[in-house]
């Protein structure tokens, strides 16, 4: 988890405040890390607090809100979760 305090987004749209790439199965080092490398990108989480969103906002905009990566076993189960 990375967590982010007293961020100021100016003039974001919705669509465009965070992009979670797919893991690229070339990303996978067995001999260093097993397959833990291939599947990052699907254990993300950005946890902002604090917030201020200055000019053009998005719609959910809100003080405290997380960003996690579409991850089929997690991110459906997680309450009040929006895609």
């Amino acid at each position: 988890m990375v967590e982010f305090y007293d961020s100021k987004f100016v003039d974001v749209d919705g669509d465009a405040i965070a992009y979670i790439d797919d893991p690229n199965p070339s990303w996978a080092n067995i001999k260093d890390c097993g397959e833990f490398p291939c599947t990052a990108p699907d254990n993300v989480l950005f946890q902002f607090f604090d917030t201020e969103f200055e000019g053009s906002k998005p719609r959910w905009a809100t003080d405290d809100f997380q960003i996690i990566a579409n991850n089929s076993g997690f991110a459906p189960y997680i309450e009040g979760c929006e895609a």
